[in-house]
């Protein structure tokens, strides 16, 4: 009976480590177990087959977030094994990342963003986008088509419009918070941006994500 009673404790114990080690699996650095994204709808843009490329596109990549020299840092690689992805941070001396890039094994990317450097961005009054300037954002919303087009060809013809759901004016820029669903329910995923709508009227993207999530 005491044998019976310690071979059932150990079953349970590995039953338990087996789903710990499931729920903790490491080797899902952005993507979800189960889930579709849908950005694997998109068209191959190029070949990555291994670290070597990947850093070298992450470099590639930083003129379409920032036109400021590439940030000096620790760089930092993460391989999600799931859907074959790389995402490379660069961080600065107190481990804050300056740029944060990630793709797929081919060259679409999931998600791209820089470190936003003004001191006022967290201050300022939340508004609801549905009180943004209309004029501001048809103009503002091209710009930000424009780009999303040149880093991933065809992504909006995989989601609904842009909408801008909330905006934090601090009174000298706007930080616009843009969503889009995709298109087909069946794909998991969508579309998050975030830009900074000067006075002028320049728009300009900081944070991009095909998670929701920038």
């Amino acid at each position: 009976m005491k044998r019976m009673i310690a071979i059932l404790m150990v079953l349970a114990l590995l039953l338990a480590c087996t789903a710990l080690a499931e729920e903790g699996d490491e080797t899902y650095a952005w993507s979800e177990p189960g889930e579709t994204n849908f950005i694997s709808a998109l068209p191959a843009l190029r070949e990555i087959p291994g670290e070597a490329e990947a850093y070298a596109y992450a470099l590639e990549l930083w003129p379409v977030i920032s036109a400021e020299p590439l940030p000096e840092g620790t760089r930092e690689l993460d391989i999600d094994r799931h859907d074959t992805s790389y995402h490379i941070a660069i961080l600065n001396m107190d481990d804050q990342a300056q740029y944060n890039v990630g793709f797929l094994s081919n060259g679409v990317v999931q998600h791209i963003s820089r470190k936003d450097k003004d001191p006022l961005r967290y201050t300022g009054e939340r508004k609801d986008g549905s009180g943004l300037d209309a004029g501001a954002w048809e103009k503002a919303k091209e710009t930000i088509a424009e780009w999303v087009e040149k880093l991933s060809p065809g992504v909006l013809d995989l989601v609904e419009p842009l909408k801008v759901w909330s905006v934090l004016d601090n009174g000298e820029t706007q930080r616009l918070f843009i969503s889009a669903l995709p298109l087909d329910a069946a794909y998991d995923g969508s579309l998050h941006i975030v830009a900074i709508l000067y006075a002028d009227g320049r728009c300009e993207v900081i944070d991009y994500s095909c998670y929701g999530a920038g």
